[in-house]
């Protein structure tokens, strides 16, 4: 692309970067996205689709190829800890996982196809919103107006502190983990401490539930799929020490290479935790939070992926083990041909999600030399 192509859409990446905004927030967001690609003359505009989700289509109206670039408009409740002029002005929200990037490396084809319309086929650019709650892509996929948009290939990138800058990482089959969040909530009946026989403190089942989840665990995070259960909440009582409590709650974050290995697992600690509760005679409610289905490569799109990168002479890395973090693109490996890889953000990079992290300006081009690499068909 051009050198004022790349200033420009650097521009925008940090327009949005100043202006974050939450899962399921992105209104401003999705006007500034649609506000950018409507100087490129698409075919088709729908916004609106599961939220503020945005799909603009490129269609040359001839047969050819169906392939589609997908990105994330959402930022984290995360203070940034930067003192550059793009900084969030948003004091309690930052694009600290560079979704603020990715919307820039996808404009940046819309931007390509004002100067170079499609030829061939139809090219589909998806701005979901609600990835980091695990409930945009579902909720996009739930509404009819995607339906007759939805690419045959629908490719999406992530940046990955860690590696080499513009370096491509891929692997194939499952790229990245299915998670979800289980809250068990538990009541039985407060008294005073100490005539504790007068109450029914939950303590001991929801440490019989956290105990059960860490057995799975160990059973479970040696296999195949390398299931696993982090406990990341506990909460009984609090400072009174003459109160008896007579609720609590306990919370897991469950992740797995396999989808069905993941409600196996769930399934089981679910049983569990409703027995003891009946034998302790406590109300049990469950919450789930945050759904991620796991991530897939086909062997075409991981093939396809490969050579873009070996064509342009980046350095392509085969992953051994999926990404450590899930990814809301693995609705979309549900229902069409998906192709997910990782661009390297520098080895001194900053981790995803800390509050210093910003996305490297420098891998805009490198993500649109992929994203049209992979497209070039519809270009030929």
């Amino acid at each position: 692309m051009k050198e004022q192509e790349i200033k420009l859409l650097t521009s925008f990446r940090r327009e949005l970067h100043r202006y974050p905004e939450l899962s399921g927030e992105e209104n401003e967001t999705a006007k500034k996205v649609l506000s950018f690609l409507e100087r490129t003359n698409p075919t088709t505009v729908n916004s609106g689709i599961g939220g503020h989700g945005l799909v603009v289509v490129y269609d040359s109206g001839q047969p050819g190829p169906s392939i589609g670039f997908r990105c994330e408009l959402d930022a984290l409740p995360i203070v940034e800890r930067n003192s550059f002029d793009h900084k969030s002005e948003n004091t309690s929200i930052s694009h600290k996982c560079g979704h603020d990037g990715h919307m820039a490396i996808v404009a940046g084809v819309g931007l390509y196809c004002k100067e170079n319309p499609v030829r061939r086929g139809k090219l589909t650019l998806i701005f979901q919103p609600a990835e980091e709650t695990g409930y945009g892509a579902q909720s996009m996929l739930n509404d009819p107006k995607l339906e007759n948009f939805l690419p045959k290939q629908l490719f999406a990138l992530h940046n990955v502190p860690g590696f080499e800058t513009g370096a491509v990482i891929c692997k194939k089959d499952v790229a990245c983990p299915a998670s979800e969040g289980l809250i068990f909530s538990l009541e039985g009946k407060t008294s005073h401490a100490g005539q504790p026989e007068k109450g029914n403190n939950p303590a001991p089942v929801i440490a019989a539930i956290q105990l059960k989840a860490q057995q799975l665990h160990d059973e479970h995070w040696q296999s195949q799929n390398r299931t696993k259960i982090t406990t990341v909440m506990m909460n009984l009582g609090g400072r009174a020490f003459g109160v008896n409590p007579g609720k609590g709650s306990v919370a897991f974050t469950q992740r797995s290479d396999s989808n069905d290995e993941l409600a196996v697992v769930k399934a089981e600690l679910i049983s569990f935790a409703k027995e003891k509760c009946k034998i302790a005679g406590l109300a049990l409610s469950l919450e789930e939070s945050d759904p991620f289905k796991a991530v897939v490569n086909d062997p075409e799109t991981f093939t396809a992926i490969q050579w873009a990168a070996v064509s342009q002479g980046l350095a392509f890395e085969v992953a051994e083990t999926p990404f450590p973090w899930s990814e809301d693109f693995g609705r979309f490996s549900e229902v069409t041909s998906t192709g997910f890889f990782g661009l390297g953000a520098g080895l001194a990079s900053p981790e995803l999600h800390h509050d210093t992290y910003d996305f490297p300006d420098e891998l805009i081009p490198v993500g649109i030399g992929m994203f049209l690499e992979l497209g070039k068909g519809l270009w030929a």
